[in-house]
């Protein structure tokens, strides 16, 4: 299969790791629940990860251009939140970083809650392609 790293899709605006279907992969080979937890922590720890990186590199960078707001005042706002921000890599790590682990394990959650109902209608939508 292939393995995409969508930067900015459109209906969310999160990176996401996209996995084509195609060809057998880890969690097709072993359908238990084990592998799916483990697909889901890797997943999870994986958007946590590329979000620091984004929000670090290229998101905090593009607020403070496109909205004229100072760096300062974004770290003093994360700082009123945590005293322990004192820079961007720390507000990215103290911020960005819980908030992304947590979306990840709700969006789990979800799916786990979903996936069986919707499955026979997401495989249907990956043979069209």
């Amino acid at each position: 299969g292939t393995v995409s790293l969508q930067l900015l899709p459109a209906y969310s605006g999160k990176p996401y790791v996209e996995i084509d279907g195609n060809e057998p992969g880890f969690t097709e080979k072993n359908k238990t629940k084990k592998s799916a937890l483990i697909g889901i922590a890797t997943g999870t720890m994986l958007m946590a990860v590329a979000g620091v990186v984004i929000n670090y590199a290229i998101l905090i960078p593009f607020y403070v251009k496109a909205f004229g707001m100072p760096l300062d005042l974004i770290l003093d706002m994360g700082a009123k939140i945590n005293p322990l921000i004192s820079n961007k890599w720390t507000f990215v790590l103290i911020c960005v970083a819980p908030f992304n682990i947590v979306k990840g394990i709700i969006d789990s959650l979800i799916t786990a809650l979903v996936y069986k109902r919707i499955s026979t209608f997401i495989k249907g939508i990956g043979n069209k392609k």
